[in-house]
């Protein structure tokens, strides 16, 4: 047996819409967790610390941080067929779905954060010795 173990750290998305008591239930979760040893951090401060940018509090501005920083890797996920393929669908969902080009453009910038960040996230996994739990609070997909 390698004494030498890796630890995960494990990744946990809460997602649904607005106002169903997610943030309620995460805080929850993540006192509990924490209360039981488990150090916890929010998916969004280990993207942002990870670029020196972890100084915003307003939940607007790290949501659009979070979104620029994962464009890059959403770019490159799209040019997979895996990525064409997804980007397909979410488009030709997007189109039968929105009432509105401002609800459209909302879905199409979800889908955008939630891929590359996604993909962002997974990048750092390896650097989050600091954490047992990160703890994604994404809202609608």
């Amino acid at each position: 047996m390698n004494s030498k173990a890796v630890k995960n750290t494990l990744v946990v998305e809460f997602i649904g819409v607005t106002g169903v008591g997610k943030s309620t239930l995460i805080a929850a979760v993540a006192q509990f967790l924490s209360a039981e040893g488990l150090r916890v951090r929010d998916a969004e401060e280990v993207i942002l610390a990870r670029f020196g940018l972890a100084l915003p509090r307003h939940p607007r501005t790290r949501s659009a941080l979070t979104l620029l920083l994962g464009l890059p890797m959403f770019g490159r996920y799209c040019l997979t067929r895996e990525g064409r393929n997804l980007s397909r669908l979410a488009l030709g969902s997007i189109g039968r779905g929105m009432g509105s080009v401002w609800t459209g453009a909302s879905l199409l910038r979800n889908f955008m954060k939630r891929i590359g960040s996604h993909l962002l996230l997974e990048t750092l996994r390896d650097e989050m010795r600091d954490c047992d739990v990160v703890i994604w609070d994404e809202g609608i997909v």
